[in-house]
């Protein structure tokens, strides 16, 4: 037998014992430092109470699932009628289709902010309201948009204006809203035919101009360059310029003034008389295509504000007195309004 193969596993005990030793010698604690105090007893009362409050926090959690599954599932809390309130324009089929309620589910589960979100994308509703009422009822409130205008593009449909100038669909006709012409234009739902701003100073113009100076303002148009013309009355015309930007907007309080004016010159009864107002300061009263303008007084500016055209829907223009013309008389070779000889976009 060789000698070597009996001291092998002895020599390997020994390196274990050894590295052992070595292990417990590093392990020891230092005998300057404290030892960690033993941890305090455990209180059976307080770990009793612990537990059961525990329990009971998952018993509630429990019944609270429960009934929440039972609101949903139970057929008393179905949604079985939904009513619609406040709608004239758009139908309650349309309504309930836009808000996905033709076949309500639990009445728990409507949920009122997306309701109206899809409302929202209708064309005639301005906002609404969802509420759920116990047992089995959704009431929906909406509030529609109020046309103010009515807009006929050249060659094209006429249509209800919303007071930012917005198309809400197809306007049968026979309705007292203020008819528009202008040019050929896209009128589909939610489309700007209009700046609000321009809308709501024709709008201002149509309330102010019986007080100004006792005539009815019965349309607007536009030719395809944007110049504007008024006919009131029986039928004669006024010829404002062009309306292109929001300057341009703001020289109709001064052409009012200037209509004020030469109200005297002005033959209401024929229906082919014009006044021409698109140099304020030269306004040009005529009659047909050919005659030539009536000599009238350069009008001298009011002291006292005019017609306000400002932004402002639904406030009618104050009326002012009528302005003195000036005694001198000068012919104002002006030309007519686009209805007589149209005029060319630059």
């Amino acid at each position: 037998m060789n000698p070597m193969s009996s001291r092998r596993p002895r020599d390997r005990r020994q390196r274990v014992r050894e590295t052992w030793a070595r292990l417990r010698e590093r392990l020891r604690p230092d005998p300057g430092e404290e030892e960690a105090p033993p941890p305090p007893p455990v209180d059976p009362v307080a770990e009793r109470v612990s537990r059961q409050r525990r329990a009971g926090a998952l018993g509630g959690g429990l019944l609270a699932t429960a009934l929440v599954v039972l609101l949903v599932v139970l057929p008393c809390f179905r949604a079985n009628q939904v009513v619609v309130q406040g709608n004239q324009r758009q139908t309650t089929d349309q309504i309930l289709a836009a808000a996905r309620l033709q076949h309500p589910g639990p009445l728990f589960l409507v949920d009122g902010a997306s309701v109206r979100r899809r409302l929202g994308q209708l064309t005639w509703i301005r906002s609404s309201e969802v509420r759920a009422e116990l047992p089995d009822r959704v009431v929906i409130t909406v509030q529609e948009w109020a046309p103010v205008a009515t807009y006929q593009a050249i060659g094209g449909i006429t249509v209800y204006l919303d007071p930012q100038g917005r198309s809400l669909g197809p306007a049968p006709g026979g309705e007292p809203y203020l008819p528009i012409q202008g040019p050929a234009a896209s009128t589909a739902p939610r489309q700007e035919l209009l700046d609000p701003q321009l809308l709501t100073s024709l709008i201002n113009i149509q309330s102010g101009l019986p007080a100004l100076i006792g005539q009815n303002v019965t349309g607007f148009q536009f030719d395809r360059c944007w110049d504007l013309t008024m006919t009131a009355g029986v039928g004669w015309r006024a010829y404002f310029g062009r309306m292109a930007t929001p300057e341009d907007y703001g020289s109709l309080e001064t052409k009012l003034v200037a209509l004020q004016a030469v109200e005297p010159y002005i033959d209401f009864g024929d229906v082919h008389s014009y006044v021409n107002l698109e140099n304020p300061s030269e306004p040009a009263v005529g009659r047909g295509p050919d005659t030539p303008p009536t000599p009238v007084p350069t009008p001298t500016p009011s002291a006292h504000p005019s017609p306000s055209t400002s932004p402002h829907p639904g406030a009618a223009p104050t009326p002012t007195p009528a302005a003195t013309p000036t005694p001198a008389v000068k012919a104002t070779p002006a030309p007519a309004g686009p209805s007589v000889v149209p005029s060319a976009c630059q």
